[in-house]
C-alpha cells in the first residue's frame, strides 16, 4: 500500500505520535511518503530512518496565518500535482488546516484520507464546513472528539486514540519504587518545547521551585529537556535563578528519554513527557500554560484523559506551599507502588 501523510512541522509531541502510525505502516509493508517541514533534526531523523521519501514544504497553517497568499497558493498547487502522480492508496492529514485542503484534494481525486487532529480547540473555521467527504478522523483526546461532533454528522466515524507511545525499555529497568526511602536530593525533569507559547510557564515554574528551594534544607535538581527559539533567553533566566541548593540544567534536545525517566523522581510535562515516565513507575506531574500543576491519581484521571493530559482546565491549587509539600514529601521517601 502506498501511504502519504502531510505531517506539520517536525517538532513537538504531534509528529512524535504520527511517527508511531509511521512504524507501524512500515512494518505492514507499507510504502510511505512525508510531506512536512523539517525542524528538529533528531526527529526528521526518525521519519527518514521509516519512510521512503520525504519532501520538505513549508507548513500550510504557517502560511495561513502569516498571509502569505501567494506562497499558500502555489504550494497549494504544487501538493495537489503531487497527489495526482502518485495516487496513493491513502492519505492521512495531520492537523485541522491540512485536513481541510487535503480533504479538498481527495475528495476530487477520490482517494480515501484520514484526518488527525491533535489536540486543544477547533480553532480553524474550516471544520464548520459539512459538505466535504473526508470524514474519517482521529482524535487524540476525547476534547476534539466531542468538539468534531458538534460539526460532523458522521460521527461514527470519528475515533479517539490518545498517547500513542512506545517504550524503548523493558519496564522492569525502572521497577524502583520510592517508598520508605528518604532522598539525598530531588531529581526534577521537565520536558518541553522551549518556544514563545511555553516559555511564560516554564519560567513560571521554575520561579516557583526558587521559593521552594529557599524553604528546604536540601538539593534540588532540575533538567530541562528540549528546544525552540526561547532558548537563549531560558539559559539567561537559569543562570539568574540558580543558587547553592537548586541546580538548573538545560538538556536540549534528548531523543530516547528513557535515562533521564530512570534519573528522576518528578517528571513535569504535557502528554507523553508525562504518560511514559508514569508508565515507567515515576512521579508524573502536568503543567499548564500558567506553570499550574496536576498530579494524575484515581480522583482526576479520567479528566485529565479527556483532555489528553496536555495542561487544559487543570483543577488544582498551583500555589508554591503545595508544590514546597510535595518535594518535601519526595525527598523523606514518596510511595510511587501505587503508580
Amino acid at each position: 500500500m502506498n501511504v502519504l501523510l502531510r505531517n506539520i512541522i517536525l517538532s513537538g509531541g504531534a509528529p512524535q505520535s504520527m511517527l508511531q502510525y509511521v512504524r507501524v505502516l512500515r512494518s505492514n509493508k507499507s510504502n510511505i511518503k512525508v510531506i512536512a517541514q523539517l525542524s528538529e533534526p533528531e526527529i526528521a531523523k526518525q521519519y527518514r530512518l521509516y519512510s521512503d521519501e520525504i519532501v520538505v514544504k513549508e507548513d500550510f497553517q504557517s502560511l495561513f496565518y502569516q498571509k502569505k497568499v501567494k506562497e499558500l497558493f502555489f504550494q497549494l498547487k504544487e501538493e495537489l500535482n503531487i497527489l495526482r502522480n502518485d495516487s496513493p492508496d491513502l492519505v492521512l492529514a495531520l492537523g485541522e488546516i491540512n485536513g481541510y485542503f487535503y480533504g479538498a484534494f481527495c475528495e476530487c481525486l477520490g482517494i480515501p484520507i484520514i484526518t488527525f487532529l491533535a489536540g486543544g480547540d477547533l480553532t480553524w473555521q474550516s471544520f464548520r464546513l459539512k459538505n466535504l467527504k473526508c470524514k474519517d478522523y482521529i482524535c487524540f483526546s476525547k476534547e476534539n472528539e466531542d468538539l468534531l461532533k458538534k460539526c460532523r454528522k458522521d460521527t461514527d466515524r470519528i475515533h479517539v486514540i490518545s498517547n500513542r507511545i512506545m517504550i524503548n525499555k523493558e519496564f522492569n529497568d525502572l521497577h524502583e519504587h520510592y517508598y520508605a526511602k528518604r532522598m539525598d536530593s530531588v531529581h526534577i525533569l521537565l520536558t518541553s518545547r522551549i518556544s514563545d507559547g511555553k516559555f511564560d510557564s516554564i519560567y513560571f515554574f521554575l520561579k516557583n521551585l526558587e521559593e521552594v528551594s529557599s524553604r528546604v534544607g536540601f538539593n534540588i535538581d532540575v533538567r530541562i529537556a528540549g528546544t525552540g527559539n526561547r532558548e537563549d533567553d531560558l539559559r539567561l533566566k537559569i543562570n539568574e535563578i540558580n543558587k547553592d541548593n537548586l541546580n538548573i540544567s538545560l538538556l536540549g534536545h534528548v531523543d530516547d528519554l528513557t535515562e533521564q525517566f530512570g534519573w528522576t523522581h518528578l517528571a513535569v510535562g504535557k502528554g507523553r513527557s508525562v504518560l511514559e515516565p508514569i508508565m515507567m513507575n515515576r512521579l508524573g506531574c502536568v503543567i499548564g500554560d500558567k506553570g499550574e500543576l496536576e498530579i494524575p491519581d484515581d480522583c482526576n484521571l479520567d479528566r485529565l484523559y479527556h483532555y489528553n493530559f496536555a495542561g487544559r482546565h487543570l483543577v488544582c491549587d498551583n500555589s508554591i506551599d503545595s508544590l514546597c509539600d510535595l518535594v518535601k514529601t519526595i525527598f523523606n521517601g514518596y510511595n510511587t507502588e501505587k503508580i
